[in-house]
């Protein structure tokens, strides 16, 4: 189901952001948002400096003491003060650690609001693209970790090591001078190996950006309603489960990989080592047989090598940590820098006026990664004030025209115009406003019904919106709910929510677009999933609203918009036929073919008995609880 990558694919494109950009920019939003964490840091390092310090001179000092028959006191003293340093350096970490939660925790929340910040104003058109999708995934991963560890692993491990790492290197100098020269070339090998093979992450970041997109979107959508019935109704189990082991086993078979290419590299990390530390103890023991090392001393150069040993790989680990880190951080920084190809604030203002006429002037428009244009020529004019409909067959192109009315898409070949100037022109945002539109795929989020309505959570105008609920025809309703219109809708987060039939909820997105009260109103097909009946009664309420307004209705149902003034029957990506519904009636083209094809439907049998019926909003039952 799920195609494995192959081996003939395109190598991972370059980081757009080094290492030295990243890591400025985590220490920028970790000093933007969280000065006490990035204190913390720089404490924690400090502290545990001291300890290694302490650590490192413990037992040489306590040998140098007996050695040199300094006596109790001195060698009580002397445990008194490096045992007590470590005690004190753990202690105050340890503080520091359990309250540097909460300012991780406020860090974390201003990235994610940045990420958030990013997927609600951003382009529609970079929704339409995998890369865009890929980096939201890999922008939320970064919040979590990603920007934190590059400030944390900076400050804590690579200038922690490096610091440690001179502090035994002068000891292994000093032993024997050509120690340094064979510990320079080893790490110099070790620092370029693990280089290359951390970047093994970066090679595979989309690849595995993209299986846990996949993974996400299975796992999400196995506890949304629409998919739970069809499970049970029609025994649907097996083919999930099937669906769930392709992922799986594209990740396992990637974690594979990663495994085995990890495992070399630790074997050549410990040869290197060996190697190292093989040599500095040859030069040690051999100091010692020939007396040229006193005891103590000599506990002081073996800790001092067993130290270095680690530092060394502390060092390059670190900084191929923080190259790791940096990725993450690429990535947030790749995606909050996006490129909108929409004017927001460095577009012109919309200028306002009692109507507007909007203009398709020969639109041609492909979705990314068809090979077949969506719209070809298409030419169309919504006069000031008039109501326009457009019918026609699934995938004639009505959906598309509506995105480029609506500003969400721009034509690859010729222009929008609103009122005579070409939108791309105008602050996106600001066109925006001019739109109250109910999309077939609408939202209706778990807040409250008020919120859902006024599409806003404060400041909200409930003069105001008490009339638009008269006018949708939900006072019975909203009175008869216990909390009234602070009733919360759904149950993904509030347990005490309700859940709307489908007509209530067409009266909601009613009351929206009645609150919104903007000048241009766009209805795309938002009442497929009502029976005729029902749907009818719902046109009718927008059409007693949209007085005076520049109107677009789209439905699959031809009898429901001849109320409209114009009738746009769109075929093969064009404005096929333009006119009144008794004009195109009269043409006899398609409009009249599929026209005849649905009376035909409804006049056969007594179907239009039953849907009335069945229609009866009173005795509606909506799914989970009853309304």
């Amino acid at each position: 189901m799920f195609k494995k990558k192959q081996k003939d694919q395109k190598p991972a494109e370059k980081p757009t952001y080094n290492a030295p950009r990243c890591i400025l920019f985590s220490f920028g939003r970790v000093w933007r948002y969280s000065k006490p964490y990035f204190f913390s840091a720089l404490l924690i390092l400090a502290l545990n400096l001291l300890w290694n310090v302490c650590q490192f001179y413990f037992t040489p000092a306590l040998v140098g003491t007996l050695e040199r028959g300094e006596g109790i006191a001195a060698f009580m003293l002397t445990l008194l003060i490096f045992g007590g340093g470590q005690a004190l350096s753990i202690g105050f970490q340890n503080y520091v650690n359990i309250n540097i939660g909460p300012h991780q925790q406020i860090l974390k929340s201003h990235l994610t609001e940045e990420v958030t910040g990013k997927i609600t104003n951003t382009s529609y058109p970079n929704f339409l693209t995998e890369k865009f999708k890929n980096r939201t995934s890999q922008a939320f991963e970064a919040t979590d970790n990603g920007i934190i560890n590059t400030c944390w692993h900076f400050v804590f491990s690579f200038i922690q090591n490096l610091i440690l790492f001179a502090f035994y290197l002068y000891f292994l100098t000093d032993l024997h001078p050509l120690l340094g020269v064979v510990t320079g070339i080893l790490s110099v090998i070790m620092f370029f190996y693990n280089r290359w093979a951390y970047a093994w992450g970066q090679r595979h970041r989309d690849e595995e950006s993209e299986i846990w997109r996949k993974w996400d979107y299975v796992r999400d959508n196995m506890v949304k309603l629409p998919l739970i019935k069809e499970l049970k109704f029609f025994g649907m189990a097996g083919w999930i489960e099937s669906i769930f082991r392709d992922v799986y086993m594209i990740s396992a078979h990637l974690s594979v990989k990663r495994e085995k290419f990890f495992a070399w590299r630790g074997v050549v990390n410990i040869i290197t080592n060996v190697l190292r530390d093989g040599f500095a103890l040859y030069i040690l023991i051999s100091a010692a047989l020939r007396g040229e090392v006193s005891a103590a001393r000599f506990v002081l150069l073996f800790s001092a090598i067993g130290n270095f040993s680690s530092q060394v790989g502390g060092v390059f680990d670190a900084i191929n940590k923080v190259r790791e880190d940096c990725l993450k951080v690429n990535n947030f920084m790749e995606f909050i820098n996006y490129p909108e190809p929409f004017k927001f604030e460095e577009g012109k203002p919309v200028p306002r006026a009692e109507s507007y006429e909007i203009r398709l002037e020969n639109v041609s428009y492909t979705y990314p990664g068809a090979d077949k244009k969506t719209l070809d020529g298409f030419d169309i004019t919504v006069h000031k004030g008039e109501k326009l409909a457009m019918v026609g067959l699934n995938g004639a192109g009505k959906t598309t025209v509506v995105k480029l009315i609506c500003g969400f898409l721009d034509p690859d070949e010729g222009r929008v115009l609103l009122n005579g100037q070409d939108i791309r022109e105008f602050n996106r945002r600001d066109y925006y406003s001019l739109f109250s539109a109910v999309f077939q795929q609408f939202s209706i989020i778990d807040s409250t019904i008020a919120q859902n309505i006024a599409q806003a959570v404060e400041d909200i105008d409930y003069k105001k919106l008490d009339s638009c609920l008269e006018r949708a025809g939900l006072q019975k309703m909203i009175k008869s709910l216990p909390k009234g219109l602070e009733t919360h809708l759904g149950r993904d987060i509030y347990d005490d929510g309700v859940m709307l039939s489908g007509g209530q909820t067409q009266r909601v997105l009613l009351a929206r677009a009645l609150y919104k009260n903007a000048p241009i109103l766009v209805l795309d097909e938002p009442t497929a999933a009502l029976d005729p009946i029902a749907e009818n009664d719902i046109y009718m309420k927008y059409n007693a609203m949209c007085s005076g307004k520049t109107s677009v209705f789209i439905s699959h149902r031809f009898a429901s918009t001849r109320f409209c003034d114009r009738i746009v029957y769109v075929a093969d990506g064009k404005a096929a036929e333009v006119g009144t519904h008794d004009e195109l009636i009269r043409l006899g083209g398609g409009y009249a073919e599929l026209f005849e094809i649905q009376a035909r439907y409804y006049r056969e049998g007594d179907v239009r008995e039953m849907i009335r019926k069945e229609a009866d909003e009173d005795g509606e039952e909506a799914e989970g609880k009853e309304i």
